[in-house]
């Protein structure tokens, strides 16, 4: 179910990364890759560390903390 999620808001914020953002960075990306590849890859990693939670499914020790886990991975993605 959390890979349904995380599918489900990538895909928005992709959307959001291709007709957005490149125009606000004035980049030059013809073929959307960092609004598709980029954006959708940093949404999804710092994602996977909330839906890594025992509660919502994921494999997390009991004494699990989501907001712990998120800074990892948004540490890993800086």
């Amino acid at each position: 179910m959390g890979a349904i999620v995380i599918g489900t808001l990538s895909g928005f914020i992709c959307l959001w990364g291709v007709n957005g953002l490149k125009h606000m960075l004035g980049a030059d990306d013809a073929l959307d890759v960092f609004g598709v590849h980029g954006v959708g890859g940093i949404v999804g990693a710092i994602l996977t560390g909330v839906f890594a939670a025992p509660g919502l499914g994921g494999t997390g020790a009991e004494d699990f903390s989501i907001a712990s886990q998120v800074w990892i991975q948004t540490w890993s993605v800086i």
